[in-house]
């Protein structure tokens, strides 16, 4: 059993209110990203609303040097850095699989709901692990006729 992690770079183009689905394809085949959800919507910016626009709200009013402001501004003088630089990657861990090929695709929202005109960027991962073991395995009876011995337990959960 394994999980997948995805890093997903938080790019200049991603403000406050663009979103993400994550699709996998569940070891079998193409991703569709209608389908196959793993994640439907999450946030480049959580916590944030949707901005009006750069000079649009109380950007010069407070905090403005030397201070993180949750839709992409960064530490240091205004003009110095990449203005909306990534603050960091968001990470996205799938549920335990076993042996397959998976194929995961992270499709972009804009913040009125417009998919992005590229296309998805794609993550495959091969896992050769099996499914974890049986378990409470036990002697049921044994049988005169045959000379045969009957034994129980419980699959594997990753098998049911």
């Amino acid at each position: 059993m394994q999980a997948i992690t995805i890093r997903i770079p938080r790019l200049k183009r991603y403000v406050a209110g663009d979103r993400y689905g994550i699709y996998g394809n569940g070891g079998l085949g193409e991703v569709d990203c209608d389908g196959g959800i793993l994640l439907a919507d999450g946030p480049f910016w959580p916590g944030t609303c949707r901005c009006a626009g750069h000079l649009n709200e109380g950007h010069l009013y407070w905090g403005h040097l030397d201070h993180v402001v949750p839709d992409g501004h960064v530490v240091g003088a205004h003009l110095e850095h990449d203005h909306f630089a990534p603050e960091a990657l968001l990470w996205f861990t799938t549920p335990l699989y076993c042996l397959g090929h998976y194929v995961m695709a992270v499709c972009v929202r804009d913040a009125a709901g417009n998919r992005s005109l590229s296309p998805p960027a794609q993550v495959s991962y091969t896992i050769n692990s099996g499914p974890r073991p049986a378990s409470d395995f036990s002697l049921l009876r044994y049988e005169r006729e045959g000379d045969r011995i009957v034994f129980g337990f419980l699959p594997s959960p990753d098998l049911v």
